[in-house]
Formats: C-alpha cells, structure tokens, sequence
C-alpha cells in the first residue's frame, strides 16, 4: 500500500530543522518535491543545506534518454520561492549548501535563483550524483550548465564562499575562467577539472548558428518549451529565440594558459587542483605550460594536491610538451605541496625532476611524486642517482619520500628500446659505493619488464632475453604508502624497500 508524506503536517513540526536531505527518497516525483520545497521554507525557516533526489526517471544506465520535461520548469519556480523565503525571512542569509541535479536546461534561472537568494552558498554539488569515475575509462557526468556569460558573471561575483568546484558542469573556456577568478574565493579549498563527452562535444560547433543546430538537436518538444520561465510563455513558444540562442555558450570559444592563470589568481587558500583529462576528445594540453605552474605556485601557496591524470585506456601520443625543468622548479618549490601525480611529460630530465627531493620542504610529513614521460626515459636515471650522489652524506636521513618515474612511452608501446640487465647492472655499479655509504636511508628501484616472445618462439629468453624499463623509484626506508583511497600511489608501485636491489624484472 503506497503510503502519502504530510509534508506540511511533517515539517510544521521541526521549525528548527537546518538540513533537509531527501537524495535517497528517489520515488518523489519533481511535483512532489516542489511541495516538499513549500512546506520547509514556510515552517523551517533555519534551513541550511537542501539536498534533493535525481529525476525518477534518471538511469544511470542510459541517463542521456532523460530529458527536462514540465514539471522541471515547476520546481525551479518553487525552489526559487523557496530560497527567496529562506533568504529574506530566515536568519541565515540563504542556504549554504543546495543539491539539485540534472537541470541543464534551467540553468540560467537556477543560477540566477542562487546568486540572488544563497549569496553566501558554500557547496553546490549536484554533479555528484551523476559523477562516476573509475579511472579507466572516461570520466561520466550527467550535469551541465547551459549558462549565458553575464548571468555566470554575476554568480562568480556573489557567491565568493564556494568551498569546491568540479568545471565538468561548465565550459573549458577563458570567458568562464576569467569571471571565476576575478573575485577572491578564499574559502575554496578543491578544484577539479573532469573533461566528461558532454561538454567536449559541444566544442565541435564553431559558430552560434552551429551551436543551436547542436543545442536543438539534442532537444525534445518539453525542452524547447522549458526554455520559457512560465507555463504559460511556454505553451506559446515554437523555437528558442534568436535573443535568446545569443545569450548561449559558444563551446568553440578558446582557452589559454593566460585564462587559466586568471582562474588561480582568485584561489589564494587552493589545497587540491585535479585534471582528469577524456580519452578520446582531446585538449590542447600546451594552456598548461611554465607559466601556468609558476603562477598557481604564487598565486597558491597552500596547495597540498596536485594531479594531473589520464584514463588507464588512453594509449595515444599527447603529453604535456610545454612544461620544463622551469615549471616543475614551481610546483618542487611549494612548501605544502605533497603530493604530485604527473601523467605524462614529453620528456624531463635528471635536474628537471631532482627538485622534487632537493626542495622538500621540513613542514610537510612526506611528499609523493609521480611523474610519466614518454621520451628519453634511460637518460634520466644516471644523471639523478649522480646528484643524489653528490649530496652530503646524511642529507636525507629525516626525510620522507618517493619519487617514481613511470616510463610511459613504452606503456603506450611507443618506445621498443630493450635492454639486457647486465647493461644496467654494470652502468650501476660504479655509483652504488658512494651511494651504500653517503645515504644508507636512501632505496632505488629500476624494474625492468621483459620483452614480449616473438612469433614462433617459446619464451622471451629465445629471442635475445631482453627487457624494456618499466618505471625507476627514488624513495627512503621511512616512506610509507598513503592510507587514503586516491592517493598518489597504487599498493605495489614500489614492491621493494631492501637497500640497493637495483633490478627487479618482471
């Protein structure tokens, strides 16, 4: 027997109530939630967080075949009563957290509802009831803000008080990077970068015109009906208007490294900065240059987290080409910075990568460095063993960290130079005794993986015993690995911490 909430009756009762979470209650329907948006901002006048549920008809299995309907163009118009209620007659000055996701084709009266009535709004993460991300492949997110500029302008300069913020809802754009950053969000301590389908799709339209077709492709009879504020305009509306197509986000508008460094300025309190970069549409990853990294180190003295991350499948040429030995000095030198996780360089070098442990700074506990590259991976390994070498004799004693480098180029089956062991053995031979007796706290690893059997051939033995190098670990016997579930390390990406076992084949 299906059993009716009394909301009124409810929440009459709870005039204290400061959070209303109904995200598991998904059997409401958008109506029923307009009702529940009554009730508590006309009895809870305390209300600090609303978190509702995903559409009843969302799946998370074919979640692009929802599309907006009426009753979605209801509830924004009640929510946004509802916040206007909070703001003007509650003793809070609006909500501080607002979950409501999947509205895209509401966005600009959503947004223009928040910035009005939640000026102090902490938390606005919708998206993560659609977010999935496993690493592998593309990272998903069925939540997009289909926002004009000027309405975007007006939100980044009310709600300074932002705490995290995923761009994956908004354009990779300079016109929505500068606004971000223009006004001090000191209390925004997360910013990710998830490039989902979603957005890069759209950048495929080059012009207004092009954008529409795309927009009104993707657009059911209820959708071109939503994009009125009123039930009643929209019953009367055929097609978008061309004042309205012109207020759209042009996805074809460029990016640059300047847009990004205007984003950062505003970020002085910034603790983690996330890429997660698509598979398949691509970026033009030069906008993160030198830079780029030396003004986020100014601009962002706090960062603790910096990670920069490809999906597991993505097998192509594409690394960051325009960082140097320049732009890593920026990030080795920060002095909260603790964690480093860079997919993939074009190339670096022995001295490009030794800041990392030269530079560690005393304040922070231990630092994790990750760092992929893709050409010239053999010639990096002597020239840092020499300069760790080269250091005094107790230099790391009290320190903790591990710098791995990961051979990306031949991952990607890019680079097909095999070696024989007793190559590097011999290569290494000469710095070990310096090594053994200045740092005795210090290990290294060079694993080594063996080549792949040739046709006709039982083993790899038969075809010469040959091995690629895999990745080459620098870290200290008081390293350990880090208990947190997205950490910079994986269990097993350094399988040894015996003094000196130079090779480890696999």
């Amino acid at each position: 027997m299906t059993q009716v909430v009394d909301w009124q009756a409810l929440l009459s009762s709870c005039p204290n109530l400061q959070r209303l979470d109904v995200s598991k209650m998904a059997y409401l329907t958008r109506r029923d939630l307009a009702k529940v948006l009554d009730a508590a901002s006309q009895y809870c006048l305390k209300m600090k967080a609303v978190v509702l549920p995903l559409p009843m008809r969302w799946s998370k299995r074919t979640p692009k075949n929802y599309r907006n309907d009426i009753d979605d163009v209801a509830l924004i118009k009640h929510l946004s009563a509802a916040l206007e209620r909070w703001f003007v007659r509650g003793p809070c000055g609006g909500l501080r957290q607002l979950v409501i996701p999947h509205i895209p084709a509401l966005s600009n009266q959503f947004l223009t509802a928040v910035t009005r009535f939640c000026p102090n709004v902490e938390i606005l993460d919708g998206w993560k009831l659609t977010y999935v991300n496993d690493g592998w492949g593309a990272a998903l997110c069925d939540e997009e803000w289909r926002v004009s500029l000027d309405i975007w302008e007006k939100f980044c300069n009310q709600c300074s008080h932002l705490r995290e913020f995923n761009w994956a809802v908004v354009p990779f754009t300079d016109a929505f990077f500068e606004p971000f950053g223009a006004t001090q969000k000191c209390r925004l301590t997360d910013i990710s970068f998830d490039f989902t389908g979603a957005f890069l799709r759209r950048k495929r339209a080059t012009s207004a015109s092009s954008v529409l077709a795309t927009t009104i492709g993707f657009m059911t009879r209820a959708e071109q009906l939503i994009r009125a504020w009123s039930l009643q305009a929209a019953a009367a509306a055929d097609l978008a208007s061309e004042a309205e197509i012109s207020t759209l986000d042009n996805a074809s508008r460029p990016y640059s490294s300047a847009g990004l460094c205007a984003l950062v300025r505003g970020l002085p309190f910034l603790r983690s900065f996330k890429v997660f970069l698509h598979p398949r549409y691509r970026i033009d990853l030069d906008v993160f240059d030198d830079d780029f990294l030396w003004q986020l180190s100014k601009a962002s003295p706090y960062l603790g987290q910096f990670s920069f991350s490809e999906a597991g499948k993505y097998a192509g040429p594409q690394a960051l080409e325009c960082v140097s030995g320049q732009g890593l000095l920026s990030l080795a030198s920060m002095t909260h910075l603790s964690d480093i996780s860079i997919a993939a360089l074009t190339r670096t070098s022995g001295d490009g990568v030794y800041p990392f442990i030269q530079r560690m700074p005393s304040i922070i506990h231990q630092r994790n460095v990750k760092i992929g590259v893709m050409q010239d991976f053999d010639k990096i390994i002597l020239p840092l063993l020499e300069l760790v070498a080269h250091e005094p004799a107790g230099t790391f004693t009290n320190k903790a960290f591990a710098l791995m480098l990961v051979n990306v180029g031949h991952l990607r089956d890019f680079t097909q130079k095999l070696w024989h062991p007793q190559v590097w053995e011999d290569k290494l031979r000469n710095i070990r005794h310096k090594l053994e007796s200045n740092h005795p706290t210090v290990r290294f690893q060079l694993t080594l993986e063996q080549e792949k059997p040739s046709p006709g051939t039982i083993n790899a033995a038969e075809s010469g015993d040959n091995f690629s190098i895999a990745k080459f670990s620098v870290f200290t016997a008081n390293w350990k690995y880090q208990d947190v579930t997205e950490g910079t390390f994986y269990r097993g990406d350094i399988t040894s911490s015996t003094p000196f076992e130079w090779i480890v084949k696999c």
